[in-house]
């Protein structure tokens, strides 16, 4: 049995109903094929999320490689397959701005560089980072299709309980100065 491709406007209505707020900041971990068939694909997805916050809110998606042995290039790195389409297609659409480093986010809207723009943070998901940004705007997070092994603010409430990080802190840095 096919399924009925959701339309916009009714993911709009859903995202509105579950709370997400109009000129807020959206964090969005997802699994698109947990979700589908939405009209227009991952874009009327992505679509339906910017309808829902709004012209004043922002968008925020995970945007990191996931190749530590790599170097990474904000405007070239495609993002990590395990982060799926909708977070790979989100980078890559007109105004949507990108952290300048391996452990990148991605933004859309009126506090999209306030956001993405930082040195590298260690560890990754520290207070003075791309998710420590958005707990201080008091953004919400959505999880699309996944759990919370996906959620990335997890990371901040360990570091912020003093709970032991446990992610390896490693990458290779590309330098042309000696």
């Amino acid at each position: 049995m096919t399924q009925r491709e959701w339309r916009i406007s009714e993911l709009v209505n859903q995202l509105l109903t579950l709370g997400v707020k109009p000129g807020g900041v959206l964090v969005v971990h997802s699994s698109f094929r947990s979700v589908r068939p939405v009209e227009g694909g991952p874009a009327g997805m992505i679509a339906a999320l910017r309808t829902a916050i709004g012209p004043e809110g922002t968008l925020v998606m995970p945007s990191w490689s996931g190749l530590d042995d790599e170097p990474f290039e904000p405007a070239t790195t495609s993002a990590t397959s395990d982060l799926g389409i909708l977070a790979d297609t989100f980078w890559r659409l007109e105004g949507v701005v990108r952290s300048d480093h391996p452990f990148a986010f991605a933004a859309a809207g009126p506090l999209a560089a306030r956001i993405t723009s930082d040195p590298l943070p260690l560890p990754p998901h520290c207070p003075p980072s791309p998710i420590g940004r958005i707990h201080e705007l008091d953004g919400q997070v959505i999880l699309l299709g996944v759990g919370h092994d996906s959620n990335t603010t997890l990371h901040l409430a360990e570091l912020m309980s003093k709970v032991p990080y446990g992610v390896p802190r490693h990458c290779t840095m590309n330098s042309t100065e000696r």
